[in-house]
C-alpha cells in the first residue's frame, strides 16, 4: 500500500536521486529541477507516493499552452513518471498517473 502527498521541499533531493535511478542518468531528473524553477510550476501537481517512509515514485504535471491556428490552448504537460527501480513492473507509475 502506498500513501500519496503532494512533494515537500525536504523531498527534492530524494527526487532528484530517484529519477536519476529510474532513467540512469540526470536528464530527467534536471528537467524536474527546471520544471519547478519555472513560472509554470504546480505544487500541488508534484506528488509522490511512499512506502514504508520511502519515496518510491513521481509524478509532475505542469502548466503548458498549446497554440495552434492562432489559438492558445491551456493544458498540463505530464514530466516523466519516475519508479524505483525494484518498484519497477508492477503498474505503480500508472497507478499513480490515474490519480491526476
Amino acid at each position: 500500500m502506498f500513501k500519496v502527498r503532494p512533494e515537500e521541499e525536504s523531498d527534492r533531493e530524494t527526487i532528484y536521486d530517484l529519477h536519476f535511478r529510474a532513467f540512469g542518468g540526470r536528464f530527467e531528473s534536471e528537467l524536474v529541477n527546471k520544471i519547478r524553477a519555472g513560472k509554470n510550476y504546480i505544487p500541488e501537481l508534484s506528488l509522490v507516493s511512499v512506502s514504508e517512509k520511502k519515496i518510491v515514485r513521481h509524478i509532475l504535471l505542469n502548466r503548458i499552452i498549446i497554440k495552434r491556428d492562432g489559438e492558445e490552448i491551456p493544458t498540463l504537460s505530464l514530466a516523466p513518471v519516475a519508479v524505483l527501480p525494484e518498484f519497477q513492473n508492477r503498474g505503480i507509475g500508472s497507478a499513480l498517473e490515474k490519480m491526476h
